[in-house]
C-alpha cells in the first residue's frame, strides 16, 4: 500500500477489513498457521485490535471468500504503520503465494461512533456487509 491509499476522511478510529479467499489446494495446516500468525500481529503497537478466522456464511456467489480479517486502528497513520511492519509484511510473504487466492480490502473511518469503545468485548460478531455496484 502507498501512502495515497489512506486518504484522509475524517478523524477517529480506522475500522480495516480483509477479505480471502483460500485456494482450494491450499494445505489446511498451512491455512490455519497463516491465520494464527495474522492473530499475532495483535501484539503490534499500531494495531488497537485484531481478528482472523473464516468465514462462517457468504452471501454472495460472485463473492466466495473464506476467510475475513478485522482490525481497528486508532488513526491512518496508525493503519500505514501496520501495513508497512516488517512483521505484517513477512506474513503476506510467508503465506500469499501458497494460500490466497483472491483478495479485497476496505478501510473506513468509524470516527466517534465507537463511543471509547476501541476493543470488541469477548464474544462479539461482526456482520459486516460489502456491495459491490453493477459495472
Amino acid at each position: 500500500m502507498s501512502s495515497s491509499d489512506f486518504r484522509s476522511t475524517g478523524d477517529g478510529i480506522i475500522e480495516h477489513i480483509v477479505l480471502f479467499k483460500a485456494k482450494p489446494e491450499a494445505d489446511p495446516s498451512v491455512v490455519s498457521a497463516w491465520i494464527s500468525e495474522i492473530n499475532a500481529l495483535a501484539s503490534l503497537d499500531s494495531v488497537l485490535f485484531i481478528t482472523a478466522g473464516p468465514i462462517s456464511r457468504c452471501y454472495s456467489d460472485s463473492f466466495a471468500f473464506t476467510h475475513m480479517i478485522h482490525s481497528r486502528y486508532r488513526t491512518r497513520a496508525d493503519l500505514y504503520s501496520y501495513a508497512n511492519d516488517p512483521a505484517h509484511l513477512g506474513v503476506i510473504d510467508k503465506y500469499s503465494k501458497d494460500v490466497v487466492d483472491d483478495i479485497m480490502a476496505v478501510d473506513w473511518s468509524a470516527g466517534d461512533l465507537l463511543s471509547g469503545r476501541e476493543i470488541p468485548p469477548p464474544g462479539s460478531s461482526v456482520r459486516a456487509t460489502i456491495l459491490k455496484p453493477n459495472e
